[in-house]
């Protein structure tokens, strides 16, 4: 029994050890060019600069679509809400009273520019699932005599499992478990 909580915490310290983040920080600003302007976006600051004015932004994305609101020097607003499903893409937009096209850039055009590296949006994740291959193939692993005895041994009176039965039972708990660990990273 000590050996399997010595390997439960080598696991668990494996674990905990690569979730770990650099805490470098780098300049994630990018330049683009959209529509012949040259247009440099910075996501930490939200801003999007022309070389001569400054626009701040904000993006919302979810999992079918995004909203991008785009706030000009001079303090009016441009805004645009896509919708995704499968291939298609729809979407719609507005302004503030005082927005005038002629005095900047198109909201159109920054809006190009910020959504270029936004990530195409993931399939939910099961989690429901995962936590019960999790839970099955632990309780597998470190119990294989009572999930023989759960799934057979109540069947047979004085019977006892076969160290063959107890490897498979181990065996199919660990790859429960790397089942449940992919469809978590994938």
């Amino acid at each position: 029994m000590k050996k399997w909580l010595v390997f439960l915490f080598g696991m668990l310290l494996i674990f905990s050890l690569c979730s770990c983040t650099s805490s470098e920080s780098a300049d994630i600003s990018y330049t683009t060019s959209v529509n012949g302007i040259n247009l440099t976006v910075n996501p930490e600051a939200g801003t999007i600069s022309d070389g001569t004015n400054l626009y701040r932004y904000t993006v919302s994305a979810y999992a079918n679509g995004y909203k991008v609101n785009i706030t000009y020097p001079d303090g009016s607003s441009w805004w645009w809400n896509e919708q995704r499903s499968g291939e298609f893409s729809s979407g719609f937009g507005g302004w503030s009273d005082d927005y005038d096209e002629t005095s900047y850039i198109e909201g159109s055009v920054l809006q190009k520019a910020v959504i270029s590296r936004i990530p195409e949006p993931q399939e939910p994740k099961n989690i429901l699932l995962i936590v019960v291959l999790i839970a099955v193939g632990i309780f597998n692993l470190f119990f294989p005599q009572t999930s023989w005895y759960l799934g057979y041994g109540w069947r047979y009176s004085n019977a006892e499992p076969s160290e063959a039965a107890l490897v498979l039972n181990r065996i199919g708990g660990g790859v429960a478990v790397a089942v449940a660990l992919l469809l978590l990273l994938f």
